[in-house]
């Protein structure tokens, strides 16, 4: 829909909000006045403003306002890289691609300021706007005040993200439940999960949560550390205890007193030092070496390791009683071959954190190559994932990351190959896939492929801009305007909506 300001035409789209998520998509031309222009960007639920080819603010809606600190008639006129302060402003505006490109972006993640000077963590949408010759004549920009996500957690099941962590799959949405439900409790955990999988962010995520959040977390890596230093690391020593023992030295627990003190790969401890751990869980006192009194710490403990240690314990290679004291809430984090609906996720996240450090312009990844990372087993989990994105960037360009860009390895894997448990046909693209057998519902379908709405229309979006479907879908009213091109045998949903 075309919108007109009374004082210098503008042509441009009209916004549409399903769900709190604004959707940008073109209708017929209308003439709308200045009053009317300003009531449909305030009734976006997020902050957003019209700024024309100088890059001065035209409208400044009432959550912007109330974003930034300024009124619309403080920042009428003005650019707006004066107004928001953006750590993107001068190396990598999203707005700057959008109007030299023509071509939409969605969700970079920025630091704005308030008008106090503090910062703001947001995600930006940029779309333009084009005159009666359909040239562009502006810009128009969102922004999603991420700050309660990044200092509070997002909530589980919202945007698949809970302090650093990222998974749509069943098992994720059920661990990150798991966490929120520990929030009051200081009852000692046990991690489960394969090299890579983020079981020291999990445990951050945990103390983030927890009532000692105000408190230190320290970790320690039980098989990094020679098992002769490692007493002397985890409890202090005093003076003279040793040969180089020259000074007071304090431990672990001392220094996370009051805190959280994550032990990683506890099944590595040797059995003196598993004794000497079960008598710190059970009297809540350390000995330093060479020290004759102990003393009372207050930590929550929480341990994680690769290996099954129950098992451990059956063959008689861990102590069952310190497992029974360590395991009293045992939480696993599924390995990523596991749940490979995630891998699409986490690949858009490493790139929007490679775009913040100006490493990257890639948008997007293509169809085919997302198709072969969620062919892959990833032996080494998330921490291989991210590898594999950093090679990408390191020697990829352009704004979509393409199948050439990848690890050799990753070109070897076969791309028609059955993914495990995301339910995804090689000749079929799952969110039309899931688009059919929901009736075209977007709810439905975000439902049934484990992810929320705002993630499938983001990707929706991108798969229209990679190309990969050519087919078109007449546009309905009351519906949301998709180009596809369709695989061999399959019929394209001719309605999206919600």
């Amino acid at each position: 829909m075309t919108l007109r300001d009374v004082a210098s035409p503008l042509r441009g789209y009209y916004f549409v909000v399903f769900h709190n998520t604004p959707i940008l998509f073109m209708t017929e031309s209308i003439t709308q006045d200045l009053t009317t222009l300003r009531a449909v960007i305030d009734s976006l639920p997020d902050a957003a403003f019209v700024v024309d080819t100088d890059w001065r603010i035209r409208l400044f809606n009432r959550r912007a306002q109330q974003l930034i600190g300024l009124t619309e008639s403080d920042v009428f006129g003005r650019i707006c890289q004066h107004v928001l302060n953006a750590d993107a402003c001068a190396a990598y505006c999203p707005l700057a691609i959008t109007l030299r490109s023509g071509h939409s972006q969605f969700d970079h993640r920025v630091t704005v300021h308030h008008a106090d000077g503090s910062p703001l963590n947001v995600s930006v949408n940029t779309s333009v706007w084009l005159d009666d010759d359909g040239k562009a004549a502006g810009g128009v920009v969102t922004l999603r005040d991420l700050t309660p996500v990044t200092t509070l957690c997002s909530e589980p099941g919202t945007e698949q993200e809970f302090c650093g962590m990222i998974g749509a799959a069943p098992a994720m949405r059920e661990l990150f439940q798991q966490v929120k439900a520990l929030r009051k409790s200081r009852a000692t955990i046990l991690i489960r999960g394969d090299s890579g999988t983020g079981k020291e962010r999990l445990a951050r995520a945990i103390h983030t949560n927890s009532t000692v959040s105000d408190g230190p977390f320290l970790a320690v890596s039980c098989g990094a550390i020679p098992d002769t230093l490692l007493e002397s690391e985890l409890f202090g020593h005093r003076k003279g205890a040793f040969t180089d023992a020259k000074h007071h030295h304090s431990g672990y627990f001392e220094r996370a007193s009051g805190g959280t003190l994550f032990l990683d790969e506890i099944g590595e401890a040797s059995p003196l030092l598993q004794v000497k751990l079960l008598r710190v869980l059970e009297e809540h006192r350390i000995t330093p070496v060479g020290g004759e009194q102990s003393f009372p710490v207050q930590v929550r403990v929480i341990a994680a390791s690769h290996r099954d240690l129950a098992q451990e314990v059956a063959q008689g290679n861990f102590r069952s009683d310190l497992y029974h004291r360590l395991a009293v809430v045992p939480l696993e984090i599924p390995p990523l071959r596991e749940r490979s609906e995630d891998v699409p996720l986490m690949v858009e996240e490493f790139l929007a954190q490679a775009r913040l450090r100006k490493e990257t312009e890639f948008q997007h990844i293509s169809a085919p190559a997302i198709r072969r990372m969620q062919c892959f087993p990833w032996p080494g989990n998330v921490r291989q994932l991210e590898n594999a994105v950093a090679y990408g960037v390191a020697i990829g360009e352009g704004e979509m990351l393409e199948e050439r860009f990848l690890p050799p390895y990753l070109l070897k894997v076969v791309p028609d190959a059955r993914i495990p448990q995301a339910g995804i046909d090689a000749g079929v693209n799952p969110l039309l896939l899931a688009l059919a057998q929901a009736n075209n519902k977007v709810a439905v379908a975000a439902k049934l492929l484990g992810i929320s709405r705002v993630t499938f229309w983001r990707r929706l979006k991108a798969l229209q801009a990679s190309n990969q479907f050519a087919k078109s879908i007449e546009p309905i009213p009351g519906s949301i305007v998709q180009t596809f091109t369709c695989p061999p045998g399959f019929t394209p949903p001719q309605t999206v909506s919600e």
